[in-house]
């Protein structure tokens, strides 16, 4: 490549000059060869000088720019406009932005070139910053307000006629505190006026007043902005999160709402009286929703009746019947889903369900399995005063509540037939007690005095008949013999029948003799200890014949060798133990004795102390004996 020399003088100076500046000197022939440059070429573009020197400088231009460039390298002496601003190519291939200046100096064409690519690029940055804003300003849904310390609104952006149904241009200059919430206003004055003191990004969430009236929530992020060290403004970003709030209070409430059933649940559920059921129920159910009357109403005989009622006019609703055909219950029983009524519920109602008029009206039905139950629902005097928060919690109340109900009828009922049944198997036992007696005395009176005459007779008969054989007397003292011990037993089974003592000295005296004839019959050690209680006919049958039962039990199966037998009464209950050193019970389990044809007699003892509301403990382990000990309250008793 051909190369034009400079003069010596020029090349000396343009050497010094290129050395002691940063900046690019590149010396250009007139055809824009390169024909000398400084050696800060390395550094600015990478390229070493003799890599350079003899290349045409359009060489290094980005090619957007080369054709500019050869017009202005093809008549440099003509050039109107000395400075150009170009892309010059780096050795490893990216571009650099340069100004590019021309000077002639003694015959020779001098570009002296000035890297302004960090300038350039942030100029770049700062339009596309500059267009990103006035994008944001104009299209962005989140509203931006630049106000003084003291309030006084500057700019805002469109997002505001949008949002909050004001035209920026109407509240410049204006107040900004004015459009805050009363009950926020002060909190965030103070909380603008203490940004002064930090430049540091700020959350703040308030209440923003509505041309409409309401008001909208955001959640704003602030910045101080110092424009000047006496000035300074605030530029505030706020969202709408008006929506959020709105979700987040049903969150709270449904929460609120959750915990409130829960409880109301477990309260309901603790007892299984009917009518603390449904007082219970009503009384939690009714802060929860709207109504000013919640109330039951039970399905009878075709009709539905007011069971209960909580609230408003309760003592008159309470008892008033209203038919399958009144329109409300009627479209309920179709559907089996709540009914909701807000205006003139019981318009065509033929009941007089109360001295109102009960506009609004939200029930639901209490079903079991297929069967409806009951309904429960609430009601009031203002129109449109339920919602469909109101419906969907009165039909989440109504599914369990109608298994508390159901289940609290079902143990009425049953309560009912186990009165029933006590008062049968009491009136059994009385019953019993008196043929018992009966025979008792026929086989004392009349059975015990047939054959005492009958031994009478034969005695006399011996005595007259001298001359019997021997044969024949002894066969008539065997019959005397046989006659007395008939008798015997005979007043044993009579005594056992209906202890004769029982009725003249009492259940203690009676108890103490039992003891000791099973003493004597079964050569066991019995002790007998006890005070003389004062206690109803039947229930001192009871205990004779639970303390009989024991014994026999005792005598049977214990293989004892010492019984003790306790009557006790307390303050609250009369108890009688029997208690044996025997071999014990192989289980407490009455239906595993069954088995072995134990439990029998202490089934019957249960159901007989049952009748008195009372109960059977027993105690016992392998090889440590056994005791059965009867509990009976008192007051339950005596009242009986």
């Amino acid at each position: 490549m051909a190369q034009t020399t400079p003069p010596s003088f020029l090349t000396a100076h343009f050497q010094f000059l290129a050395t002691e500046m940063t900046d690019v000197m590149v010396m250009l022939s007139e055809g824009g060869i390169i024909q000398d440059i400084s050696p800060s070429c390395h550094q600015m573009l990478g390229h070493e000088r003799e890599e350079l020197i003899g290349r045409n400088f359009i060489y290094l231009l980005h090619p957007a720019n080369q054709s500019a460039a050869e017009l202005f390298l093809a008549d440099l002496d003509d050039v109107i406009t000395p400075n150009a601003q170009w892309r010059l190519r780096h050795r490893i291939g990216y571009h650099l932005w340069c100004i590019i200046k021309y000077k002639k100096m003694a015959g020779s064409r001098i570009l002296l070139i000035h890297d302004v690519t960090e300038r350039t690029e942030m100029e770049e940055q700062l339009r596309d910053e500059q267009l990103q804003t006035r994008l944001l300003n104009d299209s962005h849904t989140d509203l931006v307000t630049r106000h003084t310390i003291e309030g006084h609104l500057l700019f805002a952006s469109p997002a505001l006629q949008v949002l909050l149904g004001y035209e920026p241009e109407n509240l410049l200059g204006q107040s900004f505190y004015e459009l805050i919430h009363p009950e926020e206003r002060q909190r965030l004055f103070k909380y603008f006026s203490e940004t002064v003191n930090t430049t540091e990004m700020a959350t703040i969430t308030y209440r923003i007043r509505h041309k409409l009236g309401h008001h909208v929530w955001f959640d704003t992020r602030a910045r101080l902005i110092a424009e000047s060290p006496t000035q300074a403004t605030i530029i505030a970003i706020s969202r709408d999160i008006t929506q959020l709030k709105q979700t987040q209070s049903r969150l709270r409430q449904q929460t609120h709402q959750l915990v409130a059933l829960e409880r109301l649940g477990r309260i309901v559920t603790a007892t299984l009286d009917l009518e603390e059921v449904l007082k219970l129920l009503l009384e939690r159910l009714s802060p929860m929703f709207s109504a000013e009357t919640t109330s039951v109403l039970l399905a009878r005989d075709n009709v539905f009746v007011f069971e209960s009622v909580f609230g408003l006019l309760s003592s008159q609703m309470k008892g008033v019947r209203l038919s399958q055909d009144e329109p409300a219950i009627r479209r309920l029983i179709e559907t089996h889903k709540p009914v909701m009524i807000n205006e003139n519920a019981f318009r065509d109602s033929p009941a007089n369900v109360a001295p109102v008029d009960w506009h609004s009206l939200l029930m639901a039905p209490l079903i079991v399995g297929n069967e409806l139950i009951g309904i429960i629902g609430g009601t009031h005097r203002k129109p449109f005063a339920f919602t469909m928060e109101d419906r969907q919690l009165l039909d989440l109340v109504s599914h369990w509540a109608a298994i508390a109900i159901y289940n609290a009828q079902l143990f009425t009922h049953s309560r009912q037939r186990g009165e029933q049944l006590k008062q049968l198997s009491r009136k059994l036992v009385e019953v019993q007690e008196a043929e018992r007696s009966r025979l008792s005395r026929e086989l004392h009176d009349e059975s015990g005095q047939a054959l005492t005459a009958l031994r009478i007779h034969l005695s006399i008969l011996r005595d007259d008949i001298s001359r019997l054989s021997e044969e024949h007397a002894e066969q008539l003292d065997d019959a005397l013999e046989l006659i007395s011990d008939t008798m015997n037993r005979l007043s044993q089974l009579a005594k056992a029948m209906r202890p004769a003592g029982l009725d003249r000295v009492g259940l203690a005296t009676a108890l103490d003799s039992l003891c000791r004839d099973f003493a004597h019959h079964t050569r066991l050690i019995v002790q007998f200890e006890g005070d003389q209680v004062d206690l109803p006919e039947s229930l001192k049958i009871t205990l004779y014949r639970f303390v009989q039962e024991a014994l026999t039990n005792v005598g049977k199966h214990a293989e004892a060798t010492v019984v003790a037998v306790e009557l006790r009464r307390d303050v609250d209950e009369v108890t009688v133990s029997v208690e044996d050193n025997g071999k014990g019970l192989p289980t407490l389990d009455f239906e595993k004795l069954s088995r072995h044809g134990k439990s029998l007699g202490l089934l019957g003892m249960q159901e007989r102390l049952e009748v008195f509301e009372g109960h059977l403990e027993i105690i016992s382990s392998i090889n440590s004996g056994s005791t059965l000990i009867a509990h009976i309250p008192i007051e339950r008793t005596e009242d009986a």
